[in-house]
């Protein structure tokens, strides 16, 4: 079985998180708190859950994933060592595994906190994530990151 790459990931990857500057025409990425060890494409599958439309995510997710993956390969990633199928499988878990546990934590916050998580809220992210394992049921494995040793370069 491939082992699937690690790489640093922001953890936190939504809309809030990025500035654009017009003028450059470039995308800074900020608030690196939650910034870890993991697998790419979940932080992609974070920032879809978190600020795309179900309807608009389903319509561009292969494409995004693909340009994402082909990316890859000009930055030195060799294509047969971490295929197009492997990079959604990373993005299908990703987005579910780092979703549920969010969607627990908000919960239990937003009890103590209703004026900063109100249902309105906490509904969207319900809906979205409910979206996202619908679609993707048939594809998600096991959490893989507990279930997978690796070995040091």
């Amino acid at each position: 079985e491939r082992k699937h790459p690690l790489t640093l990931v922001h953890g936190d990857y939504h809309a809030g998180n990025q500035l654009w500057e017009a003028e450059a025409k470039r995308l800074y990425t900020v608030d690196w708190s939650d910034v870890s060890v993991g697998e790419g494409p979940a932080d992609i599958a974070q920032f879809c859950i978190s600020n795309v439309k179900t309807d608009d995510r389903r319509k561009w997710e292969d494409e995004l994933l693909r340009a994402y993956w082909n990316e890859l390969e000009k930055q030195g990633v060799d294509h047969s060592s971490y295929t197009l199928a492997m990079c959604r499988e990373a993005y299908v878990r990703g987005g579910i595994d780092r979703w549920v546990q969010l969607l627990i934590l908000m919960a239990v916050y937003g009890l103590d906190h209703p004026d900063v998580l109100p249902d309105s809220f906490m509904q969207y992210f319900v809906d979205q994530v409910g979206d996202f394992i619908f679609d993707h049921k048939d594809e998600y494995k096991v959490p893989y990151l507990l279930t997978i040793t690796y070995d040091a370069p």
